[in-house]
């Protein structure tokens, strides 16, 4: 089972050490932290519920080596990115009866965070804070999209183990 407990104590941290406001400088730096943290949990907890999934299938070496590889080769956490991974371990009659058991509603907020997560983690990732102008969630909005985040991840998680 994914856990957000990690995520939510780094999170906090960076948080605490972003008010005490030491400088503009470090408070960019943990509010890019945050985000390089938050999309990492996110693909890790991605990569979790597939290898969860294949372990308890039996699928024979080649196959599970296949797999892996194709688990493994998705560094992109947009939901298009994700249903591709998806339909690829779990098959599209699969991944159809996980969405209709999840609300649209909860799957727009899905594709909204991780689009939203995945150009600010591009941005974070490849700027400088020296003399950069650009702004980033501070880790307090970061925690509020986990929070949001965190118990659709874990519906899809419920519906895979379904399977």
């Amino acid at each position: 089972m994914i856990s957000n407990t990690e995520i939510q104590n780094t999170i906090n941290e960076l948080n605490n050490e972003y008010n005490k406001h030491s400088s503009t400088k470090n408070d960019i730096l943990y509010s890019k932290l945050a985000i390089m943290e938050f999309c990492g949990w996110i693909e890790q907890s991605f990569d979790e519920i597939l290898f969860d999934y294949l372990n308890r299938k039996s699928i024979g070496t080649t196959h599970r080596e296949y797999a892996t590889q194709i688990i493994k080769s998705v560094y992109s956490f947009k939901y298009n990115d994700i249903k591709k991974l998806l339909v690829n371990i779990l098959g599209i009659k699969n991944l159809e009866i996980i969405e209709n058991t999840i609300s649209s509603p909860d799957l727009y907020k899905l594709d909204q965070i991780l689009s939203n997560f995945k150009a600010k983690r591009d941005i974070a990732a490849h700027t400088h804070t020296n003399g950069t102008t650009q702004t980033f969630d501070t880790p307090s909005i970061v925690l509020n999209n986990l929070n949001q985040l965190f118990p659709i991840i874990q519906k899809l998680e419920t519906e895979v183990n379904r399977l």
